[in-house]
């Protein structure tokens, strides 16, 4: 082998080596070329693993929607029913089950009842005192009012204030009443009818004593055709007033026993009722009559406790089911303040006298409890608080004749009672023997 031949051999070993090194190069440390190529291809397969993560972030959503509606406020509406999520239909439902119309009906009948009877004695004073015949309620001292007018008027005057010691009187009152609904009753409508047989009888200048017979029909319709009750009440009073000088006490004791049918109409169902009940009721006012020439001005105090219980019965109905209502009690202790203005005119057939009357009114106690009963578990207590403040107006038109008779006429309002609109009418008259 020559010098040549070897030195060609010697470069084609080097440049084999030369390649082989490159090559494990290239292999251990790619080229810029080749790298995103790489990344690329791998980066593709980090987006389609991360699609499936992306649609359960979608659909919680979607899942906690339905308990977002649950925080809806529940509140009952006229008949006593209220809007309740169902988790099953996912969907906002009114539900007017019949717990929810028979405890409603019961605290409404309830504080109808009450109403009424509390209503009935606080009006049965004024109503006693306004047959009283008198200038200014006055109170039988026409004559002392009248005599300064003279003459002929002074004759006809003292005619017309003479009276014996027995007084009978017969009044007639209607009122009709509306009642706002609440979270714990429902609205109604309510239409009442009211006679009083009664007398005074004089037994000294200051001293007068009376009872009267009270016959008390109540027709009361819930709203919405949601059911009615109809009530009587008989009612027997003792009432009495002593005078020192220019002030006056007058006291008064109620006994009355109530009867009383309701009806409830539930998913055109009817549900009837039963049941009786008794009150009592004393009652003391304070005033003082502060008279000038034809003007009288009257202000006076009174406070009224009531208590009463209507036993306990349960409906009757074709339905499955019908409801047990327990012994239900109620009390009232209420406090009145009261002014009446009043004009006498004398005229050529008698003494005429209108009159003005306004008095604000506090209950002092709350809610009653109802209890309703269905099978042998209690349903629900549930209780209305009555409007605590609230106005009493009236205007009366009184009319004085010759030979003891006399008669008025008035109309009477409530304002600012937040639960009530009332009014009323009342006629009366009285003879003195």
């Amino acid at each position: 082998m020559n010098r040549h031949q070897l030195g060609v051999i010697t470069v084609l070993l080097c440049g084999s080596v030369l390649g082989a090194s490159y090559s494990i190069a290239s292999l251990s440390e790619p080229s810029e070329s080749t790298y995103p190529e790489s990344t690329s291809e791998s980066t593709t397969y980090p987006e389609n693993t991360e699609r499936p993560t992306e649609q359960p972030e979608k659909t919680p959503p979607t899942q906690e929607e339905p308990p977002q509606q649950q925080t809806h406020t529940q509140q009952p509406d006229e008949a006593g029913c209220v809007i309740q999520f169902n988790e099953q239909t996912q969907q906002e439902e009114k539900r007017c089950n019949d717990e929810s119309s028979t405890t409603a009906q019961a605290q409404t009948v309830e504080s109808s009842v009450k109403t009424q009877a509390v209503d009935f004695v606080g009006n049965l004073g004024d109503v006693i005192n306004q047959q009283r015949s008198g200038f200014g309620g006055s109170r039988l001292k026409t004559t002392s009012a009248l005599s300064p007018l003279g003459g002929g008027a002074s004759a006809d005057a003292d005619s017309i204030g003479d009276s014996g010691r027995l007084s009978p009187f017969v009044v007639a009152d209607a009122s009709q009443t509306d009642k706002r609904a609440t979270p714990n009753g429902q609205a109604y409508d309510q239409d009442s009818n009211t006679l009083v047989l009664g007398f005074d009888y004089r037994i000294s200048g200051e001293l007068v004593a009376g009872a009267t017979l009270n016959y008390l029909d109540t027709d009361t319709d819930l709203d919405n055709n949601n059911g009615s009750t109809e009530s009587t009440a008989l009612v027997l009073g003792l009432h009495g007033s002593k005078y020192w000088g220019n002030t006056y006490l007058d006291g008064l004791l109620t006994y009355g026993q109530i009867d009383l049918d309701t009806e409830r109409v539930f998913a055109n169902n009817q549900f009837e009722g039963s049941t009786d009940g008794s009150f009592h009721s004393a009652e003391l006012a304070l005033g003082r009559l502060i008279n000038h020439r034809q003007w009288s001005i009257t202000p006076a105090v009174r406070v009224l406790h009531l208590r009463g219980s209507l036993d306990g019965y349960t409906e009757k109905s074709a339905a499955v089911t019908a409801a047990r209502f327990t012994s239900q009690q109620f009390d009232s202790l209420s406090a009145r303040a009261s002014v009446q203005t009043d004009y006498v005119m004398l005229t050529n057939w008698g003494v005429l006298i209108p009159s003005l009357y306004v008095a604000f009114n506090h209950e002092h106690l709350g809610a009653d409890k109802v209890t309703v009963v269905n099978g042998t578990t209690p349903l629900q207590q549930i209780g209305e608080d009555p409007a605590k403040n609230y106005k009493v107006v009236r205007v009366n038109l009184a009319a004085q004749f010759k030979r003891g008779l006399s008669g008025f006429l008035s109309y009477e309002t409530l304002a600012d009672n937040e639960l009530l609109d009332r009014d009323s009418i009342a006629l009366g008259f009285r003879y003195e023997l």
